[in-house]
């Protein structure tokens, strides 16, 4: 299976943030993995919807840990 990779640009509008979010994220951890390739950053289009898929909540209060 091919697996796309795309920019930091690219990913940031699949995930609706700014590319500042997804830099501060990776300097930080918080963000999906992404693969750096000399000074090229790429995200798996399955690792953006793996980590997007962890920030599904059902009501406010629901803090997304699972029972």
């Amino acid at each position: 299976m091919f697996t796309r990779f795309v920019p930091e640009i690219e990913a940031a509008m699949r995930l609706n943030l700014s590319p500042r979010t997804l830099q501060k994220f990776r300097g930080t951890g918080r963000g999906p993995v992404f693969r750096k390739f000399g000074r090229r950053v790429l995200y798996d289009v399955r690792d953006l919807d793996a980590w997007a898929d962890q920030a599904k909540r059902r009501s406010t209060s629901d803090t997304g840990a699972q029972a």
